[in-house]
């Protein structure tokens, strides 16, 4: 009869455990980073579509309502505005953004739907970019 056996016991070691654990962060901190920023991208090419939309929509309701709309492009936000009938300015929509930031800038958009300037300037990134208002109404 033998006291003791030569039976390993299964499991890992303290030593395969700490391996595993070092490759498990090595590749979470190559592919993190990247999926960390495809998400931001994604979040800046949504507003730069919400900014188009939201533009879109007030050329239409110029033209619905039969009254011109004044758009007011300045810091996160853009506000559309029109004139009552006692001559203030009254806003009929606000959009605020996190990532586009704009320069103080004004579109007009007459009854008809047709604006002045034909360009609108917004900053992402430190970068500035120039988004042709045709173009934007064409692609609806």
């Amino acid at each position: 009869m033998m006291l003791g056996s030569n039976k390993r016991e299964s499991g890992f070691t303290l030593i395969e455990l700490m391996v595993i654990l070092v490759i498990m962060g090595t590749l979470l901190s190559l592919v993190g980073p990247m999926a960390v920023k495809n998400v931001e991208k994604m979040s800046v090419k949504t507003e730069e579509m919400q900014f188009k939309n939201w533009l879109s929509k007030s050329v239409f309701s110029a033209f619905n309502r039969g009254v011109p709309v004044n758009v007011k492009l300045e810091g996160h936000s853009a506000t559309a505005l029109v004139r009552s009938s006692d001559g203030q300015s009254k806003t009929i929509d606000l959009i605020q953004f996190d990532s586009l930031f704009f320069q103080p800038q004004d579109i007009h958009f007459n009854k008809n739907g047709f604006f002045l300037p034909g360009t609108a300037y917004y900053q992402l990134a430190g970068e500035t970019y120039e988004l042709d208002l045709l173009s934007v109404m064409k692609s609806k």
